[in-house]
């Protein structure tokens, strides 16, 4: 729940599970977001899968003309449900170079199952404060300690 009163003759309300557009000082809110992470290691090894779940909420136009648009290209009324997963693997060399100088390897991505919302009729066609607009993103790194 995210009860909101701005004032200015507009009524109170509860802005959870709406994009909320219509009201230029509250944010999209989905009702409910989950992060799941899952973590091993073992010696030198180690690794994270982590699930970032955003809950579906509904459209909401400043335009009548943009959700005419929305829906006239076959749009729903909200956004679906989404699940980012994100990956990472490291290993530690220790002493590899010098004595107490641990190197650290890592790899790793995220969204790496490449999801996108379905495109909209508004805001460059992704509501960019709720979902990940970045698309697959795949990294490496590697850390030394001084």
């Amino acid at each position: 729940e995210y009860t909101y009163d701005i004032g200015l003759g507009i009524p109170p309300g509860d802005a959870a599970g709406s994009q909320n557009e219509q009201l230029i000082d509250i944010p999209p809110i989905p009702e409910w977001r989950m992060v799941s992470t899952l973590r091993w290691s073992t010696g030198n090894h180690s690794a994270m899968i982590r699930a970032r779940w955003i809950d579906g909420f509904d459209k909401s136009f400043n335009s009548a003309g943009l959700a005419y648009l929305d829906a006239l290209a076959g749009n729903p009324d909200h956004f679906d449900p989404i699940t980012y997963v994100d990956v990472n693997y490291k290993y530690r060399f220790e002493s590899l170079l010098f004595d107490g100088q641990d190197l650290t390897l890592e790899i790793g991505g995220k969204n790496v199952f490449d999801k996108f919302p379905r495109p909209t009729a508004n805001l460059g066609a992704i509501e960019s404060y709720v979902h990940d607009i970045r698309g697959a993103m795949w990294y490496g790194r590697i850390v030394m300690d001084l």
